[in-house]
């Protein structure tokens, strides 16, 4: 695959504990002649991060936390099975979730385009509140994806409903507006997509997982989870 993403070991900036991770992010294009460069824009402060892809969209996707390829490794995807369903999302530290650098698991699940989805179990909230969730990222032409105004479709990151949330989600239609999906998953983040010359797309927080509750490694697996599935549909 070219470049090994196991030498790679991400931290996270303390510039980045201070201001705060990304939640709303324009993803576009950088210019170089040599480089695939994608650079993430904040639109709440303004701050950038450099994604590198040294082997193309076929290798490991590298987020550095600030505007250039030089600033410290962030987080890195890569593939983790020749199929090319699996993919390692290396996470940094995180001293506010007493947690250490870890290696999650982000799955693709191939089909029809309807049925199409990915998925990534991992550890959210804070100590005693903490748990484990399953994600699912969805296919969207909805709602969710039309408020931001950029993008005719995308996809929408869905919290997997508990069972009794499952049942009683089709007593009560209306709170599909409201930020839940169809079987009553609460929608914690959308992916528009927009393929121009320089604009790759746009990332937004959304319910629960704006507000932190979920933490900061939700945030980041979230975000590199999007900007995978991107990738992904690059190849």
């Amino acid at each position: 695959m070219g470049t090994s993403a196991s030498k790679f070991v991400p931290e996270v900036t303390a510039t980045t504990l201070k201001a705060g991770m990304p939640t709303v992010v324009d993803v576009k294009f950088a210019k170089s002649i040599t480089k695939v460069l994608i650079n993430l824009t904040s639109l709440q402060t303004g701050r950038h991060w450099m994604v590198w892809l040294p082997d193309g969209f076929h290798g490991p996707i590298i987020f550095h936390d600030g505007p250039t390829n030089a600033d410290p490794i962030m987080m890195v995807v890569h593939h983790e099975n020749k199929r090319g369903t699996k993919f390692a999302v290396k996470l940094p530290e995180s001293p506010n979730e007493k947690r250490g650098p870890r290696s999650e698991t982000f799955t693709w699940v191939c089909g029809l385009a309807k049925n199409e989805l990915y998925w990534f179990e991992i550890d959210v909230g804070y100590e005693t509140s903490r748990r484990t969730e399953r994600f699912e990222w969805r296919r969207s032409h909805g709602s969710e994806v039309e408020s931001l105004n950029m993008a005719t479709w995308g996809w929408k990151l869905v919290m997997k409903p508990s069972l009794p949330r499952r049942q009683s989600i089709g007593k009560q239609p209306h709170l599909r507006s409201m930020g839940f999906a169809s079987d009553g998953g609460e929608v914690v983040a959308v992916w528009g997509s927009s393929h121009g010359l320089n604009n790759l797309g746009h990332f937004e927080l959304q319910g629960r997982g704006k507000t932190g509750e979920l933490g900061e490694s939700f945030i980041l697996m979230a975000l590199a989870s999007s900007l995978t599935i991107e990738c992904n549909n690059y190849q």
